[in-house]
């Protein structure tokens, strides 16, 4: 890992360390698919800037994840719901919407 991306990831997990949106979302991800998990967009640049520059600003928590394969019976915990994206894939919506 080159420098600079060792630097982006140590920026990227002291933002999400002790983030329990992070760590909610990710288990219910972990629980309703099989094979490999990514977390894309906005929450990962977003942070990583915000812990780079120093910014102490809220984080922003909408957390976008691409999996291999979903499960055929999604669970989610209370408070939390299924709608369908604008591509036709389920999104999980939790209590603060």
């Amino acid at each position: 890992m080159s420098q600079d991306a060792a630097k982006m990831t140590e920026a990227f997990l002291k933002a999400v360390r002790n983030l329990p949106e992070f760590e909610e979302a990710s288990e219910i991800v972990k629980n309703n698919s099989s094979g490999r998990v990514w977390l894309i967009g906005g929450f990962v640049y977003r942070n990583i800037v915000k812990s780079l520059y120093g910014r102490t600003s809220k984080l922003d928590v909408d957390l976008d994840f691409v999996v291999e394969e979903i499960a055929g019976d999604i669970r989610l915990p209370s408070g939390w719901s299924v709608v369908e994206n604008r591509h036709g894939n389920p999104k999980f919506v939790g209590e603060s919407g």
